[in-house]
C-alpha cells in the first residue's frame, strides 16, 4: 500500500531512536489510504472510527513525538 506508514519506518536502521517513536504512527495507514481514495473501497482497509478516547490517546502520541523531533532532534519549531 502506497500510504502505509510501516515501510518507511523499516527504512531506518533498527536501533534508531525514531522507531519506537514512529511505530504507533502505524495505525493511521488505514486512514491515510482511506482519505486519499474514498471512493476505491474494494481495496481500501477496513476500520471501525475512532471513540474520543482513542483519537485523545493519538494527538498526546503525537505530541510526544513533536517535542521529541524539536527538543531531542531540533527538526521542527
Amino acid at each position: 500500500m502506497i500510504h502505509s506508514i510501516r515501510p518507511l519506518v523499516d527504512l531506518l536502521p533498527p536501533t534508531d531512536p525514531l522507531v519506537p517513536r514512529l511505530l504507533p504512527l502505524v495505525r493511521f495507514s488505514a486512514y491515510a489510504y482511506a482519505y486519499r481514495y474514498p471512493s476505491f473501497s474494494a481495496h481500501e482497509p477496513t476500520f471501525e472510527p475512532p471513540v474520543r478516547e482513542e483519537v485523545e490517546a493519538w494527538l498526546a502520541d503525537l505530541e510526544e513525538l513533536e517535542r521529541y523531533l524539536v527538543q531531542e532532534l531540533g527538526l521542527i519549531d
